[in-house]
């Protein structure tokens, strides 16, 4: 769904012409090519950066200098790497996910924008700009969530069975 992204960021520019911003996209992947061609038919590719292929720990240097961070948009998720990286480096997180899948395994989930469509992306961008703070806390609390879910919760796990000798 990198076409949602990039029209969904395409109409946030049209709102915000002297916003200055950058989407960064990555340079890899079966679609590249197609969403390339998206950015130029949309004349917006001095506001996109192509990233190739690197390391997770270079990667997640890009992350910590954005301001929000995007991930799957095609379907719903619940948790996969850019999701956790993202709210581990307390960025608020926009996807997509559709809560009811996943109440039965968490009794909360992590704060974040659902976005199916690239007009929901657009408003969810220029909701940011306009209420940065709330979108600052939505990224600390994403790490509190990521902090005892992802971390504190499985290495209770961990402790636990070798305390009892189970591994």
């Amino acid at each position: 769904a990198n076409d949602v992204i990039i029209n969904g960021y395409s109409e946030f520019l049209k709102d915000n012409p002297n916003c200055n911003s950058v989407l960064v996209m990555f340079d890899y992947g079966i679609d590249r090519f197609e969403s390339k061609k998206l950015v130029e038919e949309l004349g917006i590719e001095n506001n996109v950066v192509w990233l190739e292929l690197m390391s997770r720990k270079d990667l997640t240097r890009w992350v910590d200098i954005c301001d929000i961070g995007i991930g799957e948009l095609g379907r719903s998720w619940l948790s996969y790497g850019s999701v956790y990286e993202i709210l581990a480096l307390k960025k608020p997180f926009i996807g997509r996910r559709d809560d009811k899948l996943y109440t039965s395994f968490y009794n909360e989930l992590y704060p974040m924008k659902s976005v199916s469509d690239s007009h929901e992306l657009k408003i969810v961008l220029n909701d940011y700009l306009l209420n940065k703070e709330k979108y600052k806390k939505m990224g600390e609390d994403g790490y509190a969530w990521f902090k005892k879910h992802a971390i504190e919760i499985p290495l209770e796990s961990i402790v636990e069975l070798i305390e009892n000798k189970n591994i």
